[in-house]
């Protein structure tokens, strides 16, 4: 549909939505308080040439995620996994010195396709790392750590004809191609981003939902045909496509299809299920679905999540 300019109708988003206690904004500082778990791995990155661009709506619902303890669900509803991650951050990449970061590229260019099968095999329940068990692996640590790493990848990095101990051997790629390595920056922060979506999506989408029919709402809000099915030449769909375009309204109505299907109570804005917006109105829903994704992933797992960037 045509994106509208006219004046917005009786529907439109009024300030006081804000104070949705799902999109609390009071103090965008973070509570001396906070939960450790929310140690700001999935925060925003300093300026660095490697980094892919933000995306303003997404990076301001992050700043502004609330942490108090209180925010948090029952803890029978976590688990021991929460707070891991089946991808690395990219922060590993972006926060070392040079050698180190030399050596990590290296090595996850090596392992990437075994670490996508690992989570695309149905037979198999990938195990979450924590950052130190990534840190171990990328580096080639040879540690008491190792053996444990070993086994976890074992099946997958047989799959992929992948020679671990010979990978780690090698000289670390030049660091020079900068678009190179803006595209691999751009993919661990894309893949870590559908990774928890599915795992949020999984765990509080209701019960009474045809789930062929969700899991259709979900690829149709990442523009593509399944979660982990994309390249760089998508870094800039779906959810990161260019503000006004009808690919990014079409992406943002699909993202509130799909939440309109998950437990709980969503704000005013994501409560229509229409598609007659005004230009003001998609960037008002943008804003709301960006806070209320990061909101409610904080509150069931207790650490912030990763977001979507575009090249």
């Amino acid at each position: 549909m045509p994106l509208q300019t006219a004046t917005p109708r009786s529907r439109s988003i009024s300030p006081q939505s804000r104070s949705d206690r799902s999109l609390s904004t009071r103090s965008t500082s973070r509570p001396i308080n906070a939960p450790r778990m929310c140690h700001q791995d999935f925060l925003p990155p300093p300026p660095h040439p490697f980094a892919p661009d933000a995306i303003p709506a997404w990076q301001n619902a992050l700043n502004v995620v609330d942490t108090r303890p209180a925010r948090l669900v029952d803890a029978s509803f976590r688990d021991s996994t929460d707070g891991k991650t089946v991808f690395p951050l990219p922060k590993l990449f972006l926060n070392v010195g040079a050698h180190r970061q030399a050596r990590y590229f290296t090595t996850w260019a090596g392992i990437r396709d075994a670490c996508v099968y690992r989570v695309l095999d149905i037979n198999s329940q990938p195990q979450p790392l924590k950052m130190q068990d990534w840190r171990d692996l990328l580096w080639g640590s040879q540690n008491e750590n190792a053996s444990r790493l070993s086994a976890i990848f074992s099946k997958s990095f047989s799959v992929g004809h992948v020679d671990y101990l010979a990978l780690i051997k090698q000289p670390p790629v030049s660091l020079t191609d900068i678009t190179t390595i803006r595209r691999m920056v751009w993919e661990l922060y894309e893949l870590n981003f559908r990774w928890q979506l599915q795992l949020l999506d999984q765990r509080i989408r209701r019960h009474d939902i045809d789930p062929h029919h969700h899991d259709e709402r979900l690829h149709s809000a990442l523009k593509t045909p399944g979660l982990f099915s994309f390249d760089f030449t998508q870094s800039s769909l779906g959810l990161a496509s260019p503000v006004g375009s009808e690919t990014l309204f079409a992406a943002l109505v699909s993202f509130r299809d799909l939440v309109q299907e998950w437990q709980g109570v969503r704000p005013p804005q994501l409560q229509y299920t229409g598609d007659n917006y005004t230009e003001a109105e998609i960037r008002h829903l943008e804003d709301a679905l960006a806070r209320y994704y990061c909101q409610t992933f904080y509150n069931n797992f207790g650490t912030c999540p990763s977001i979507p960037y575009r090249l």
